[in-house]
């Protein structure tokens, strides 16, 4: 089989199993009404966006529909750190998020990423990641009404809850 068939498999695998992990959390979520559209509509929506999308690619390796590799496609040509740097980064986030909440967990990732894709100007990188956490906070929190979840080692949200209109 070649390169990019079998990466072809492997990233549709991949997504597929982060589809069910998202699908198996937005049925964590609870409705707060009985309404058609609730909090748990986007992020279920994206899942199952998420398990389509992997169906898709895995049927498309299976017909031997995968196009030629190009210059820089895979992990041949990748720029290996860079991409340990934005994985350590997704798991920083799930314990800042544990252990401080939503805003302050985007807050630092967002500067962490910012930093693995080269940015060296701290002052850009701390008003971009506040300024962002402050949107998705508005966004996701706010407008979307998604529960936040207090941290277990501290609670931010007496701090935060200004940006929702709390």
């Amino acid at each position: 089989m070649d390169y990019k068939k079998k990466l072809e498999f492997y990233v549709a695998a991949s997504v597929f199993l982060i589809g069910v992990f998202f699908t198996y959390q937005a049925f964590q979520i609870r409705p707060f009404l009985i309404d058609v559209v609730g909090p748990r509509a986007l992020p279920l929506s994206l899942s199952i966006l998420l398990i389509m999308g992997s169906l898709s690619i895995f049927l498309r390796a299976i017909l031997g529909n995968v196009g030629k590799i190009q210059k820089g496609y895979g992990f041949k040509d990748s720029n290996v750190k860079r991409i340990i740097s934005v994985i350590i980064s997704g798991a920083i986030y799930v314990v800042c998020f544990w252990a401080f909440g939503y805003f302050l967990a985007t807050f630092v990732t967002i500067g962490l990423i910012m930093m693995a894709f080269g940015h060296t100007n701290i002052i850009k990188i701390i008003l971009f990641s506040l300024i962002a956490s402050l949107i998705y906070q508005f966004i996701f929190m706010g407008m979307m009404g998604l529960y936040d979840p207090a941290g277990e080692v501290l609670d931010l949200r007496k701090y935060t809850n200004w940006i929702i209109g709390a």
